[in-house]
């Protein structure tokens, strides 16, 4: 919409954070007392539940700074009502979809 590659990777990892968190600590809150279990359980199950609720933590992180850093390399800015935007009077083709034609150019 017109915002710097920076601000929209920022913008947009802010606008999910929250719904990401949400996700990873179900994850993590359902395995991890799996590790406090006692006996042939805990042998055979123990390591497997603290790799997944470091993976998952880990992940979290990754999500949450490395996505966007790449996002703001690799994002070109567009400036605001730019060819390609079906609301400013494109014609909806992208040119990730060369081959798709818009419903008003096939009429």
């Amino acid at each position: 919409m017109g915002s710097t590659p920076v601000v929209a990777a920022t913008m947009g990892g802010a606008e999910v954070n929250m719904a990401v968190l949400a996700a990873t600590l179900v994850d993590v809150v359902d395995f991890f007392p799996v590790t406090l279990l006692i006996g042939v359980s805990k042998f055979l199950f123990s390591a497997l539940a603290l790799s997944f609720v470091l993976a998952m933590l880990a992940s979290y992180v990754v999500a949450m700074t490395v996505i966007p850093l790449f996002c703001a390399r690799f994002l070109k800015a567009v400036p605001h009502g730019g060819e390609g935007h079906e609301a400013s009077g494109g014609t909806g083709s992208t040119r990730l979809q060369p081959g798709v034609q818009s419903r008003a150019e096939r009429i």
